[in-house]
């Protein structure tokens, strides 16, 4: 029997809006109907005492592992609600997290430079794939669309369509900027993308988030 591991990358919107608490059930059943086994989230919302990677680990039966990297949210607060409210990435995986790594990457403002080539690479790049920053990563992995035989020009994630998307980031629209990337396999076992799709979903009719969601169906090499 052929094993298969479905992958997704989704970029879930902080508290950035009013509507934040109003858009929670549907990022929880957009990820029941998906069903991903291992998906990556950005701009997931922490406080002291839980985060959304955790709740929606209990909601869906995963596992969660939660990181608040160097991107701050707003100071002052915009709202009350986001008051001592951290912006991070998570990760949810049907199987335990037995260990977590943190690793600080590279940005606009630090001037490290990080040789880190994970196993799998989910991510909003905010950037298109011809993009040089973009080409660094996906000269060195496989990019899950294009080997699923997506459309060049498909797999928008930030979409004119979505009244949520930022229409200030008004380069960035209509273009694919959500990414899974998978380390290369090797010959006799190369990396085989079935399929990679993108969700738009609107459950109860409110988009879930600014960001639509990307899933890649891998098949994966006999054990």
């Amino acid at each position: 029997m052929t094993a298969r591991l479905r992958v997704v990358t989704w970029n879930l919107q902080w508290r950035e809006r009013d509507d934040w608490h109003a858009r929670q059930p549907g990022i929880r059943s957009t990820l029941e109907a998906v069903r991903p086994d291992v998906a990556g989230l950005q701009e997931v919302w922490a406080t002291a005492g839980t985060n959304h990677a955790a709740q929606l680990a209990d909601q869906l039966g995963m596992h969660a592992a939660f990181a608040a990297p160097s991107l701050p949210p707003p100071r002052p607060p915009e709202r009350p609600d986001q008051a001592g409210v951290e912006v991070g990435v998570a990760v949810l995986s049907r199987w335990p997290v037995l260990h977590v790594e943190r690793h600080r990457l590279p940005s606009r403002h630090r001037p490290e430079i990080v040789a880190l080539l994970p196993v799998l690479l989910t991510a909003d790049l905010n950037a298109p794939p011809a993009t040089r920053e973009v080409r660094v990563l996906t000269d060195a992995t496989v990019d899950a669309w294009p080997a699923a035989g997506g459309a060049a020009g498909g797999g928008h994630t930030l979409s004119s369509r979505n009244p949520l998307a930022p229409r200030a980031a008004w380069w960035l629209i209509d273009r694919r900027i959500d990414y899974v990337l998978a380390r290369a396999g090797t010959p006799a076992h190369p990396v085989a993308v079935e399929r990679a799709f993108v969700v738009d979903d609107r459950p109860g009719g409110l988009h879930p988030s600014d960001h639509d969601v990307v899933v890649a169906d891998f098949r994966l090499p006999p054990a």
